[in-house]
């Protein structure tokens, strides 16, 4: 820069002592003898000008220059043709410079131009390829030429570019020194030499609109004014210059040095942007889409920036009196600060706000609606900060002496320190840090909760507010308002140095009940204690507190499953919990691990779980076997067709006999002699409804057999007989259990005729054997256990009527008393590895028993059919009483001692409406075959029962 400058020096000297002492004008001969400007002959005066050179007409328009020339100025009159003027040496304009007031001018420079004084370069379009160049001195402009740089253009002085469009190629370079000025040219460079494009001394880039895809440079205390400038590559400040209010559109790179100045431009930088040294923002507008980093000792000055890119602080740099508006990465390195700033964070990514090392908040105003983070060693100063969303301070960190408000969450972790702060919270405020010097001031609102283990100082929980600590040390004093919650888990603890005032409720939290009494302190204070906590329990935990002079302690009494129950479930769960209860108690409170799933448990929780436990599908048998017991006292005893129940004075023993005899017919099955066999095939099917006061599961269940007898009548009006019947069963009680076994039935049955009327009885004994299974899940553990129990039955029926009515149709009344007797060994349940039985149960012997009554009414037809065949039809209407409808078990864990308990299944209704629905072919020579359908509905069960037998009688 220096030679240059020197150079010019010397060139400008040399055509000063070349000038004459006063101007002479002359226009260009319309037919001069050469295209040479510094020819005498080629002038209208016969000497070269040295005023105003005009040119007009001429068949000769491309001049050259091949010595120097100083003149006033180039006046292209109107009606000139186009020139094109190539300079060989050096042009110096110390006048008005071009004018062209006609035709078109072309300059092709290979050396130098000059323009001196108030001198314009004009109109012209100048191509400049010349090293040495262009100069501008004193308050010469650049005019509104067009001009290629291909070359060296500078400005002196007060020069301006004027509205010149320059286009400053590769090899071209522009530079501007003191006072001149850019005016309000239209500049493109290409140049990306470091010497390219530069602003010098106090010069500026004026009102210019610069497009840069090389290298420009504002140097000393250079301005860029109010230019528009575009730069795609890169645009440097340096000294003390500013951007004063340009309007700057970065995509290339953009950076401050030393200590040059944003000014107040307005910048938009979507590339790399970069403030060192101790350079500042000063009151720019700026907005951020890529990386906007501060390096040094620079500082954002009162700037307004807008971030949606990567936006950084390092080293010293400071965030200064900023207004910061950060949807992007905002981050603070090594020393870096937020300064006085104001700095609203709405990114909620957790690498969005973070200062990092040994950064600092400064005494900034921050909104944060994002996420923040304080990182390393960071502190946040004295700041004012407002969060409504995620504040953390991690390692080292410490909030310092921050004013910390809001709604948000706040948390502390690793060795982080609260600091001297104040910090008032209506969020969660989570310490999970080991730092235990913190002595921050701390306000929980309501709806907001301080929890975890670290250190505060001075702490307030207002009504509404959440206490829950882990090892919580206060580094002060206490206070919990009325209305707060102190919310305490087992294991937890606070301690206060200074006094604590209680009021509000302790909340017992997490899983705190245990199977012995135990006994925790909950909070010390070596100032003492004031005030009380009321005892809210969870579900299933009681206790008690004691508050004492220094200290608060806890009991918790042991957890009792009764006592949890709430009243719902129904005696099944209530029975379960009472034998679990005692259990436990006789083992020392030390029951299998696996039952502390219990723990805690409450309410509708409690009972599905003890349900699981209970064993209640052991119930089933009982009801199973009672069933099968009386359906074949029915079938033994059915006075309809093929059946042993009303004998007449003949062999055959259907009540419609009683007609056909009365009026001297014989039916067409009436048989020789007095012997019958019969066999029935049956199936039932059933279902008996949940039973809530029990707590009992529904029941579905089913019979099929087939049973086989033979009777023999003794004398005109009585037979005897006896029956065998086998088959199986089940039932299921849902995801309680269930169970399936065989059963053999054995009988006697004998009947009567008393006139019009019978009179019908039958003994029978049956034997059932079951498989019962069920699945428990407890505690992560699921086994299944079965069992393989033995029942035996008794049972006995007795039943009178009288039949009314004619051959073709009649109707008995009837009325019947059923008992049944149960009766069975104690057993255990068994399993199979890899289950451990821990929930298996014994069961212990049952004998109990059952009575029926039913009053009806039978009615029947008989239709002859041909000769020697009959078509019976029959039906039944009836009501049946039963008083003793409950089945149960009593059981107990065979891994505790002293637990047992009964269960009850669902039970059977007590008042029940039976119906039957039947016909019956009979045949000369004996033979009949029937079909029928028996039902039974009362309120809490329903089933159906189809028949098809077959009787021999001889």
């Amino acid at each position: 820069m220096a030679r240059a400058l020197l150079f010019a020096t010397t060139a400008l000297t040399a055509l000063a002592a070349a000038q004459p002492s006063r101007g002479q004008d002359a226009t260009w001969r319309q037919s001069p003898g050469s295209s040479q400007l510094t020819d005498a002959p080629n002038w209208s005066s016969g000497a070269v000008p040295t005023g105003t050179a005009s040119f007009g007409p001429s068949d000769t328009t491309a001049l050259t220059l091949s010595n120097n020339m100083t003149i006033g100025g180039w006046t292209l009159d109107a009606g000139a043709p186009a020139y094109v003027v190539t300079l060989g040496a050096n042009l110096n304009f110390t006048g008005a410079g071009i004018v062209v007031d006609g035709g078109d001018l072309a300059i092709i420079n290979t050396n130098r131009i000059v323009f001196q004084g108030s001198s314009s370069a004009g109109g012209a379009g100048i191509a400049n390829n010349s090293v040495s160049g262009m100069a501008f001195f004193d308050s010469s402009s650049a005019g509104g030429a067009v001009i290629a740089n291909n070359g060296g253009m500078t400005f002196f002085d007060i020069s301006s570019a004027g509205s010149a469009t320059i286009t400053s190629t590769s090899n071209g370079n522009l530079n501007f020194f003191d006072g001149s000025t850019a005016g309000n040219a239209t500049i493109v460079n290409t140049n990306n030499s470091v010497i390219s494009f530069v602003f010098h001394g106090s010069s500026s880039a004026g009102g210019a609109t610069i497009t840069n895809a090389g290298y420009l440079a504002f140097r000393d205390s250079s301005t860029a004014g109010s230019a528009a400038i575009t730069n795609t590559s890169s645009l440097n400040f340096f000294g003390t210059s500013t951007a004063g209010g340009a309007t700057i559109t970065n995509t290339g790179g953009l950076s401050f040095f030393n200590t040059s100045s944003a000014g107040s431009a307005a910048i938009t930088n979507s590339s790399q942007f970069f403030f060192l040294g101790a350079s500042t923002a000063g009151s720019a507008a700026i907005t951020n889409t890529s990386q906007f980093f501060f390096f040094g000792a620079s500082t954002a000055g009162s700037a307004a920036i807008a971030n949606n890119g990567e936006l950084a602080f390092a080293a010293t740099s400071t965030a200064g009196s900023a207004t910061i508006t950060n949807t992007g990465s905002l981050n603070f390195f090594d020393t870096g600060t937020a300064g006085s700033a104001t700095i609203v964070n709405t990114n909620k990514s957790v690498t969005g706000f973070v200062f990092h090392h040994s950064s600092s908040a400064g005494s900034a105003t921050i909104t944060n609606a994002g996420y923040l983070a304080f990182r390393d060693s960071s502190t946040a100063g004295s700041a004012a900060i407002a969060n409504t969303s995620a504040l953390a301070f991690a390692a080292t960190s410490t909030a310092g002496n921050a004013v910390i408000t809001g709604a948000g969450s706040l948390s502390f972790v690793d060795g982080s320190s609260t600091g001297h702060a104040d910090i008032t919270s209506g969020g969660t405020v989570t310490l999970a840090t080991t730092n235990t010097t913190g002595a921050a001031t701390v306000t929980i609102q309501s709806g907001g909760s301080l929890g975890g283990t670290g250190a505060v100082g001075n702490t307030t929980i207002q009504s509404g507010g959440t206490l829950a600590p882990g090892q919580l040390i206060v580094n002060g004093s206490l206070t919990l308002n009325g209305g707060a919650t102190y919310a305490y888990a087992v294991g937890s603890l606070t301690s206060a140095s200074g006094s604590a005032s209680l009021a509000g409720t302790l909340q017992l939290t997490g899983s705190s009940a245990g199977f012995q009494n135990r006994t925790y302190t909950v909070l010390t204070a070596v100032g003492g204690v004031s005030g009380t906590f009321t005892l809210v329990s969870l579900p299933g935990v009681s206790g008690h507190i004691h508050h004492g002079a220094n200290d608060v302690t806890l009991v918790i009494d042991a957890y009792k499953a009764a006592n949890w129950l709430a009243g719902q479930g129904g005696r099944n769960p209530a029975n379960v919990a009472a034998g679990l209860d005692a259990g436990i108690a006789a083992a020392g409170g030390t029951p299998p691990a696996v039952f502390n799933a219990l723990l805690g448990q409450s309410g509708a929780g409690l009972v599905a779980m003890l349900n699981g436990l209970s064993g209640e599908a052991a119930t089933g048998t009982q009801a199973s076997a009672m069933s099968v017991s009386s359906l074949f006292l029915n079938l033994m005893l059915d006075p309809m067709a093929g059946a042993r129940g009303a004998t007449a004075s003949a062999p055959a023993s259907s009540l419609i006999e009683m007609a056909d005899l009365s009026v001297g017919r014989a039916p067409a099955a009436q048989g020789g002699a007095g012997w019958s066999v019969w066999t029935k095939a049956f199936g039932q099917a059933g279902r008996t409804a949940s039973d809530a006061g029990l707590g009992a599961a529904g029941t579905a269940s089913s019979v099929f057999g087939i049973a086989a007898g033979a009777d023999k009548r003794i004398s005109a009006d009585t037979l005897v007989g006896f029956a065998l019947a086998g088959g199986g069963a089940s039932f299921g009680l849902g995801s309680r259990g269930q169970g399936s076994g065989d059963y053999f039935q054995a009988g006697l049955y004998t009947s009567t005729r008393l006139g019009e009327g019978y009179l019908s009885a039958a003994l029978a004994y049956g034997w059932n054997r079951y498989e019962v299974s069920r699945s428990v899940s407890l505690g992560g553990v699921s086994e299944t256990y079965s069992s393989a129990p033995v029942a035996h039955t008794f049972g006995g029926r007795i039943e009178a009527g009288r039949r009314f009515g004619t051959r073709a149709f009649a109707w008995t009344p009837y009325a019947a008393l059923e008992a049944i007797g149960y009766s069975a060994s104690g057993y255990r349940e068994g399993f199979a590895a890899p289950a451990t039985g821990v929930f298996a149960l014994t069961y212990g012997a049952r004998t109990t028993g059952t009575v029926r009554t039913e009053l009806g009414l039978r009615a029947d037809s008989l239709t002859p059919l041909a000769p020697g065949a009959d078509l019976l039809t029959f039906g039944r209407l009836a009501y049946g009483y039963q008083a003793n409808t409950q089945r149960s078990v009593d059981a107990a864990f065979q891994t505790l001692a002293n637990s047992g308990f009964a269960v009850f299944g669902a039970r059977a209704s007590t008042h029940t409406a039976l119906a039957t629905l039947g016909i019956e072919a009979r045949f000369a020579g004996g033979m009949r075959v029937s079909a029928s359908l028996d039902g039974e509905l009362g309120d809490r069960h329903r089933s159906v029962r189809a028949n098809l037998g077959l009787r021999h009688s001889w």
